[in-house]
């Protein structure tokens, strides 16, 4: 399927050159992003580049010099020094782990054995907003000029999903009274300027003391262990096995699979990717909100065309959808 997308999305029209700077950390994870600049670079596609790189650790420098019309790419949860140093002055482009991923691994052969995608997002660290399929398809008419856009944009959430947009359903666990707790990575800590620790007690406390369902909470945790482990054990496992009433989380990936498995998430952070489909007040708890099916399929269509494989990020498709459902203005 992704070798279809890949021969689709060529294009043939050169366009102007864009300034794009890598933003490197000195980690073997750098080579994310030097592949598919370098890889893009050689192409000449539509979004003809000049691509160069920095560090992180030189951009955090006081005499540093942001460079006006340039666009940086880096990993963005990472960097929360460089978004507040880029923020109105330069575009940027954050890195992290996509946020649909299904496969043939672990206990219900629906786990990804390899993390084979990433999301890219345009001045933010996650996709806060939503479209409907209607308008992405419109909206990608035009900056793709091609005639089949649809059905390529279909093939890109079953790449996904692993299941046809017009068939779509809800990998539905079966519910009880349990709450489980999905608490932040260190990553996320970091960036938002909280801790683990300080978020569980406080959102236990919370829960405490507005959980009528039963005499007591029944609070399970679920800490974030390495990707092979969860891989081997998703939260969809645990959720289809554990019979949850609910999960709590901070922000988003957690609440995406939660959605997916028809289980009613809260989530701290507002402004996430899964806020148009979750709870966001815990005084909830007793009865939070569960998004219908159809809102959650029509947001899923929109969380698969911000992701991408490390082959499509050296295609036309990685700007030609920054442009249509992130509202850039690449050229």
């Amino acid at each position: 399927i992704f070798r279809r997308i890949l021969e689709q999305s060529a294009q043939k029209n050169i366009g102007v050159t864009m300034r794009v700077i890598g933003v490197l950390s000195g980690a073997p994870s750098d080579r994310h992003i030097t592949q598919y600049l370098d890889a893009y670079k050689r192409r000449q596609g539509k979004f003809s580049s000049e691509v160069s790189y920095t560090y992180a650790s030189d951009m955090k420098k006081e005499d540093y010099v942001i460079e006006k019309g340039a666009l940086y790419h880096f990993p963005g949860l990472k960097n929360p020094t460089l978004i507040k140093k880029l923020h109105g002055i330069a575009d940027y482009v954050a890195l992290d782990t996509g946020y649909l991923m299904r496969g043939d691994s672990g206990p219900r052969g629906k786990n990804p054995a390899a993390k084979y995608c990433w999301r890219l997002v345009l001045n933010e660290v996650q996709n806060i907003n939503t479209m409907s399929r209607e308008e992405i398809i419109e909206r990608c008419e035009i900056e793709f000029n091609r005639k089949d856009i649809a059905q390529y944009l279909d093939d890109r959430f079953y790449s996904f999903l692993r299941q046809d947009y017009s068939k779509f359903k809800i990998d539905a666990a079966p519910r009880g009274n349990k709450i489980l707790l999905v608490p932040p990575s260190e990553k996320s800590c970091r960036y938002y300027g909280i801790t683990k620790e300080w978020w569980l007690n406080n959102t236990i406390n919370q829960i405490n003391s507005h959980w009528t369902k039963t005499n007591k909470a029944d609070i399970e945790i679920r800490e974030k262990k390495k990707w092979r482990a969860r891989a081997n054990y998703s939260l969809m496992d645990q959720l289809h096995e554990g019979h949850y009433w609910c999960t709590v989380t901070y922000n988003s990936i957690a609440a995406v699979e939660s959605a997916m498995c028809g289980v009613p998430c809260i989530t701290a952070l507002r402004t996430s990717a899964a806020s148009c489909i979750s709870e966001l007040d815990i005084k909830n708890i007793n009865d939070p909100y569960l998004a219908h099916p159809e809102k959650v399929k029509q947001h899923f269509y929109y969380l698969t065309q911000c992701q991408f494989t490390p082959r499509e990020l050296s295609t036309d498709a990685l700007y030609c959808l920054l442009n249509a459902v992130q509202k850039g203005n690449f050229k």
